[in-house]
């Protein structure tokens, strides 16, 4: 898992986005509904997206993204995910955004058998060969 952006356990915040979303998803307004989606993300990862028309294009998808969010907040952590078994990677940029911490290691302690690591001079990007290496060596252990 790569920065998962979970908001607070058993909180009401992501079924409340879940809701705002689907109304601008009703609406046609892809713009608007990709704007909603990233709000309080930083305007240089905004603007790229809305320039993109493809990118553009996939904002009906946000629904289930935000849906996932929303199932994280319906119970206890540890109660939705105790019983994984499967070795677990949690990966996390050390320079990222102030929420994704508190969620790794979260993600970290309610998972019995995952492991964290921490990727030094990355944010919520990641250079593709530091990632490639970090995951190939959690597949090879």
């Amino acid at each position: 898992m790569w920065e998962v952006p979970l908001g607070e356990e058993n909180g009401t915040d992501a079924a409340a986005s879940l809701a705002g979303l689907r109304q601008r998803i009703d609406t046609g307004n892809n713009t608007s509904v990709i704007e909603y989606f990233m709000d309080g993300m930083p305007r240089e990862w905004l603007d790229p997206v809305l320039q993109n028309p493809a990118m553009l294009a996939t904002a009906p998808s946000l629904a289930a993204d935000t849906e996932a969010l929303a199932w994280t907040q319906s119970a206890p952590r540890t109660e939705l995910w105790g019983g994984i078994e499967q070795p677990t990677l949690i990966i996390l940029g050390d320079e990222t955004l102030p929420i994704m911490p508190p969620a790794a290691e979260e993600i970290f302690a309610a998972i019995p058998n995952a492991r964290m690591e921490i990727i030094e001079a990355s944010g919520h990007g990641w250079e593709s060969a530091v990632m490639a290496e970090t995951l190939s060596s959690f597949l090879r252990n």
